[in-house]
This record gives C-alpha cells, structure tokens and sequence, in this order.
C-alpha cells in the first residue's frame, strides 16, 4: 500500500505525488530562488508506544501525522516529535533518541518521529537577524527574512524591540515571571525604566524601590538631584529615584520595608493606602495602615511630632522639614520634626522602635499596588 506525500512550497500546495511505503516525506522552500532556505528529510519507521521527553520546544494540534512533519521542517530547531494518537497533538523536540537517549520512554497512545536521513537546508535567516531584549531567532523559511524572533513575555516586534507595555512587577508575575530579577516595566505610560523585581516574598509582584545592605559601599548621602533620578545598582544597593517611586505609587499601593539584624533575626512592616505626589509637592508620602513586627515607625507614636504621615522628602541639600535645624543632614527622607526611622542614614538604616544602626545590617524598601 502506498502512502500519499506532500510536496510543500511556502504557504502554497505545489502538488501531490506518491511515496514509497511507510514513508512520509515532506519538502519545503520558499521560491526557487532561495533554495538555501531548503529542509528535508523522510520520517519512516515510526515508533508507536514511545516518546522523546524533556526536550519539547513547540506544541501544536494537527489532524494528521503528516501535519507534524509540516511542522517539523518549518522550524529550524526540530529533529524529531511525538504524535499524540487521540488529541491529534504533535510536540517538536531539538533532540533526537540518538542525542538524547536517556528521554525516550515507553509513552502510551504516542508516536514517535525523527528522520531517517539528514534533515537539511536549515535557513540562514539568524546567520544576520538581529533579535534585541533577549529574544531568540529562528529560521523560517516562510517570510522575507528568512527568519522569526521569539520575544520574552514583556516584548513585542518584529525584532523584540517593543515593550509591550507592562506596568508593574504583579503584571509581570500573573504573565509567568515567577524569578526575582531585572525587569523592565512602564508604570504609567509614560516611558520604560529598569527595575529589580521580587516574585517570591509575600505572594510576590513587588517592585524593590530601595536597598541597602553591609558594608554599605554605597554612600546615600546625595543631593535633591540624586534622589529623584534615582543611584546605585539594581542588584546591589540602590534608590530607584523619587520620579520612579512617584510614577509606581501615585495611587494606592501597598509598601513593605524588611530590615535584618545582625543577630539573623527578620522583622518587616507593610503600609497600606501607601501614595508618593510628585517633584511640585516634594514627594510628599501617605499611608493608611500599618502591620508588621519592627513597630510602626512612620506614626512618630512615642511622639505626635515624629510622625512622618502626609510628610515632604528631603535631603542635605533641601530641607523641607518641620524642624528649625536639619533632621537628616546625610541621607534623604520623609520628616516632619525629624523621625524615629531612616532607612538612608550615613551609618546604615535605622527603626527605633525595633533596632538602631548597628544593629542592622540590611533594608528593603518594595512597593506594590493595593
């Protein structure tokens, strides 16, 4: 019995020949004139019962078989698949049970595909693609670059070189950025910027704002200038700057602050209804409520005067402040006459209620919205 074979050429069917048995044979190009753009190969002997695990690199939902070689042949990064009998489902994999012999198990109701001989001609779109923010490339050999990128969840465009859009690191996590790390998100709109994301505290989505961590190599003692475009470096210690820490909280969100003690012991405190204004108001800082284990230090509850609530930020070089003299003269924060807590002092951090500056040896400061 012979088996029918399709003779593929870009998007269109040229024509259909027969095969010699048991052999699925599947060609495809773009033009004639591109045929380095050319891959083959013969898929016989398939192997029922079996599967490649562990190296899937694309599913897709086919009618028949010979549909899964199609697919195969398209993607430069195929060397064999398995077909799924009853959901008609094909998985690609970049290896074969010759690279890969360890994953090819018995799998019941699939069957296994690789080619009998050299699968060829894979396309040489990547040899001078150009995919940007990560993105990987992929030969085709069905548009005119001979090539596709493959964005990460947060890029669009033909070469990756869109941000989609993103506006926080909770978006990020519900898209299945689940790894704390550097991100880019455009919180209002108006423009990306980098940010260091933690997925894993407390439910995850947080966008760090500031960091500090012994031996303090870096100074916080900075101008109104430093402040609001932010220092430091995201995977160390840092401020984001209080342009980014407006544009990520100008609406109700939720701010966490975690401080450790020398001793190893944890504590954190969590503000909710947490808002920053912008430059005109002096980034003046409201929150609404408090829960934590280090004591309230922005409430000033040992002193109504301490009390930080609806207080404008300042530095060396602007003191906005209700105080005659400088309540921070080496690190910029929220004051009213003074405080009882500076994350940013020139000695390390500082939350009275719960640890002085040489009890402490690290900060962070994350926000997130409500």
């Amino acid at each position: 019995m012979q088996r029918l074979t399709l003779l593929f050429h870009s998007q269109f069917l040229l024509c259909w020949k027969f095969a010699t048995p048991s052999a699925q044979h599947l060609t495809g190009t773009s033009n004639p004139g591109r045929l380095s753009c050319l891959r083959y190969g013969r898929f016989e002997h398939p192997e029922k019962g079996y599967s490649l695990v562990n190296h899937v690199i694309a599913t897709h939902t086919v009618t028949f078989p010979i549909d899964c070689t199609w697919k195969c042949l398209r993607d430069a990064r195929c060397q064999s698949f398995n077909y799924a009998n009853s959901g008609k489902t094909c998985e690609l994999s970049d290896q074969s049970k010759a690279t890969a012999p360890s994953d090819f198990v018995s799998r019941k109701g699939i069957t296994y595909y690789e080619p009998t001989t050299q699968m060829g001609g894979n396309g040489p779109g990547c040899a001078s693609a150009s995919c940007q923010n990560g993105g990987t490339c992929v030969d085709t050999c069905w548009n005119p670059r001979m090539s596709t990128c493959e964005c990460r969840q947060d890029y669009k465009g033909v070469y990756c070189e869109k941000h989609s859009g993103v506006r926080s690191c909770q978006q990020l996590k519900t898209l299945g950025a689940n790894h704390n790390g550097i991100y880019k998100i455009n919180p209002d709109g108006q423009g990306v910027i980098n940010v260091y994301c933690d997925q894993t505290t407390d439910g995850g989505g947080w966008t760090v704002v500031q960091r500090r961590s012994r031996p303090y190599k870096q100074s916080f003692r900075r101008t109104w200038v430093e402040y609001r475009v932010g220092f430091g470096d995201l995977s160390k210690e840092f401020w984001l700057g209080n342009d980014n820490l407006h544009r990520i909280a100008s609406s109700d969100s939720i701010l966490r602050i975690e401080l450790h003690r020398t001793n190893g012991q944890k504590g954190y405190a969590k503000y909710g209804g947490f808002r920053v204004a912008d430059e005109t108001d002096k980034y003046r800082c409201d929150m609404t409520s408090y829960e934590g284990n280090i004591g309230n230090g922005f409430y000033g509850k040992t002193n109504p005067k301490l009390n930080t609530r609806g207080m404008r930020f300042g530095t060396p070089d602007q003191d906005n402040d209700n105080y005659s003299g400088k309540c921070f003269p080496h690190g910029g924060w929220w004051a009213n006459q003074c405080g009882e807590v500076n994350p940013n002092a020139r000695l390390g951090p500082f939350w009275h209620p719960w640890a002085s500056h040489s009890d402490l040896n690290f900060s962070e400061m994350k926000v997130r919205h409500n």
